[in-house]
């Protein structure tokens, strides 16, 4: 029976293979990624040329790149896209240079990397559409990033969510295509910057925007949408208030639809004499059951509003006059006072029609 021949010769030594080492000079989505799972090995780093160098110019998604992977990712779709491990929470390395251009996405890119601090301002993002959750977590981030085009992008949901010490000019991004910032800014306690003339006509979502950004105190005199006006007035009656301007100077001014806005809520009096109510068209049940509210709103516009029905009903302190109104002849006011204490002049319709 013949013996088979042993691997190596007696004395001879083992030579493993040399790992095979990835080519930075053209990266594609995949090879990048495998690039720096070899970074992220010391054996295998040495063979790499500086991360400074590499060329990214054909990268298209550079999603949770370096975020850290954390146990809690573990069976989900985050795990396989993280390369990083908590091992390589410390990253700081100089990519400024890099190419990105072609890339489309950068969610979580740098979630969790508490020290990296790197200038990225020269980085084109016109393509990028979502950079929710970017710098999550990267609280030793702050540098200028002005000069970013912004334009493209539709989700900005946590992108600076607990970066701590983010603290730059960017009330110049165009973000009117932006339709979530929701917890944008929240925890991001150095944050003070104007961003009053950002267009946020597109955001339907903006809950707990500044929530923890403690010291944010810039009134934004934006437009508000219903869906905003809806979440800010909830959080207003909730005493929730941190990183919202004070309710009365709220910009109301492309608002249509008011209905149920302070609905059943008792102790709801604050003043808001100045909101823009020109573009309402529905106030209906708009204070219905809002037995403290009493403020003088006999200078608001309503002539677009079709719907008042129940509009004061149960408002029992209401008692402030109303006869410079002027209504729509199709106006419902259905049960409009019905309820409540209501004693001063009505609202003058356009036509003689009686309020019901």
């Amino acid at each position: 029976m013949e013996e088979e021949a042993p691997a190596t010769e007696p004395g001879e030594e083992t030579c493993e293979a040399a790992p095979l080492v990835v080519d930075c000079t053209a990266l594609t989505n995949e090879t990048l990624r495998l690039a720096l799972k070899q970074w992220s090995s010391d054996e295998e780093r040495a063979a790499l040329p500086p991360m400074a160098t590499w060329n990214t110019s054909a990268v298209t998604n550079m999603s949770a790149l370096f975020c850290v992977r954390e146990d809690w990712m573990e069976g989900r779709p985050e795990w396989d896209r993280c390369v990083l491990s908590k091992l390589d929470a410390g990253f700081d390395e100089d990519i400024s240079a890099w190419d990105t251009s072609r890339v489309t996405t950068m969610d979580r890119m740098f979630s969790g990397q508490a020290a990296f601090n790197q200038s990225i301002g020269s980085w084109r993002v016109d393509n990028v559409v979502d950079m929710r959750w970017m710098f999550h977590g990267a609280s030793s981030f702050n540098q200028d990033l002005s000069g970013w085009k912004c334009d493209n992008v539709t989700d900005m949901h946590s992108m600076f969510n607990g970066a701590k010490a983010f603290n730059q000019a960017i009330g110049n991004w165009d973000v009117s295509s932006v339709t979530d910032m929701s917890c944008m800014f929240a925890g991001a306690a150095a944050f003070n910057q104007e961003l009053g003339d950002w267009r946020v006509d597109k955001a339907t979502n903006t809950e707990d925007m500044f929530k923890g950004a403690s010291a944010f105190d810039i009134d934004r005199n934006w437009g508000l949408t219903n869906e905003t006006l809806r979440d800010w007035t909830r959080r207003w009656c909730d005493s929730d208030h941190e990183g919202l301007p004070h309710i009365s100077t709220w910009n109301t001014s492309k608002v249509t639809d008011m209905s149920s806005l302070f609905h059943c809520d008792d102790g709801f009096n604050d003043d808001i004499s100045a909101w823009d109510t020109s573009s309402v068209t529905t106030m209906m049940n708009m204070f219905n059951g809002a037995k403290a509210f009493n403020q003088p709103i006999g200078e608001w516009r309503v002539d677009n509003v079709t719907n008042m029905s129940n509009m004061f009903r149960f408002a029992s302190s209401f008692d402030q006059p109303l006869g410079t109104w002027r209504l729509r002849a199709n106006c419902k006011t259905l049960r409009m006072f019905e309820g409540s204490n209501f004693r001063n002049s009505r609202p003058v319709k356009a036509s003689c029609c009686a309020i019901s």
